[in-house]
């Protein structure tokens, strides 16, 4: 269904993979791969820390679909997606690229 990291840089998104990789003959298999944006106090920059949390439901779950978004240290929940048969289809705010001060 997905996969999900985090690591010291801003990025924030997910996506289904479904192409192959140039060169290759790797393709994806539609898995959803998902990364969250600065989540520890270690690396570089100054983004807005930020951890990725993963909403399941029984309901959900049985038509192979997650909710997820990150929570700042702020408390602000960005980012907020549903990993189901229309992502990438479906539209969802901007998320912004805040720094801590």
């Amino acid at each position: 269904m997905a996969v999900f990291s985090g690591h010291d840089h801003g990025n924030t998104w997910c996506r289904r993979w479904r192409e192959t990789v140039p060169g290759t003959y790797i393709r994806g298999n539609g898995i959803n791969l998902c990364f969250g944006q600065h989540t520890g106090y270690g690396g570089y920059g100054t983004w807005v820390r930020g951890g990725r949390q993963i909403i399941l439901t029984e309901e959900k779950l049985q038509d192979r679909a997650l909710d997820t978004y990150i929570r700042l240290e702020t408390k602000f929940k960005v980012g907020a997606v549903s990993l189901n048969s229309t992502y990438n289809q479906d539209t969802y705010p901007v998320t912004s690229n805040d720094k801590t001060s």
